[in-house]
């Protein structure tokens, strides 16, 4: 096991805290109160004046993953022990650990009461990386216990590579979500707002799957919107410097899909529709 000092500045004192990556010697109440102050800057961090605000932040991370150990947070991803987000019991148990968890009190406490749930009827939530499945879910089953009214969709590579395993996962769609849209989702999300605004049934709605019943339903695919169709994003609305980057960056599609589309390695949703 290797062994870490964290330097900090706290009441305007320079502390540390030692340990090995088993766990540090100060307690873990003591970790979760400690906040890095947003109005530090590399002057007054004298344990990090020479190097990057990447570097900080991985040192934060790691302030919160001893708190929450043996899970990890960095900057790419989320960890937890046992890899729970490979199994239902995992995913059930994993979403209300309140010790390994750092997102239930995160969402809980910073997120839940900053938006106006009630002006909404529909959450969508994307999940495409499998470190980002414990983190989506834990605020999906928060949202749908706390809202009822709210209707809940996933979506995401992660679910479209894994749909064919939810037949028997009716507890995801009960405690979770409400459906679940698999590959381009432009069509269908509109097609799903218009059917849930006008309290139509959603067995119309192209790539869903939802529950009817006790029964997993799959609709019938449709063809992606070509490129054409597509509508241009807007930023406009999105605090871009409070993002984690020395400089805005918006992505930019200038093409869509593969003429050939027959690769096996690909993994996107357009070469599954193929």
């Amino acid at each position: 096991r290797g062994k870490a000092t964290v330097h900090f500045i706290e009441n305007n004192k320079p502390q540390s805290i030692s340990g090995s990556s088993g766990g540090l010697a100060t307690p873990l109440p003591t970790l979760r109160r400690f906040k890095i102050n947003p109005s530090f800057s590399d002057s007054k961090m004298h344990c990090i004046r020479s190097q990057s605000y990447g570097h900080v932040m991985k040192i934060a991370m790691q302030l919160i993953s001893y708190a929450h150990h043996p899970s990890r947070l960095d900057l790419d991803s989320f960890f937890m022990q046992g890899n729970p987000e490979e199994h239902l019991s995992g995913i059930m148990s994993a979403t209300e650990d309140t010790v390994r968890n750092p997102f239930l009190l995160m969402f809980e406490q910073y997120l839940a009461p900053k938006i106006p749930w009630n002006d909404y009827g529909i959450v969508g939530l994307s999940i495409i990386h499998i470190g980002q499945v414990i983190p989506g879910l834990t605020l999906a089953r928060q949202l749908r216990r706390r809202y009822p009214h709210l209707h809940i969709v996933v979506g995401g590579s992660v679910f479209n590579r894994h749909a064919d395993l939810l037949d028997d996962k009716q507890q995801l769609f009960k405690e979770f979500f409400h459906s679940l849209i698999v590959s381009e989702g432009e069509l269908p999300l509109d097609q799903l707002v218009s059917h849930l605004k006008e309290n139509k049934p959603l067995h119309t709605v192209p790539n869903l799957i939802h529950l009817e019943g006790d029964k997993v339903i799959r609709n019938p695919k449709t063809d992606a919107l070509p490129y054409e169709q597509l509508v241009c994003p807007t930023f406009d609305q999105l605090p871009l410097e409070k993002y984690l980057m020395p400089y805005p960056v918006l992505p930019y599609m200038s093409s869509r899909g593969c003429y050939w589309g027959k690769c096996c390695l690909l993994y996107t949703s357009d070469a599954a529709d193929e």
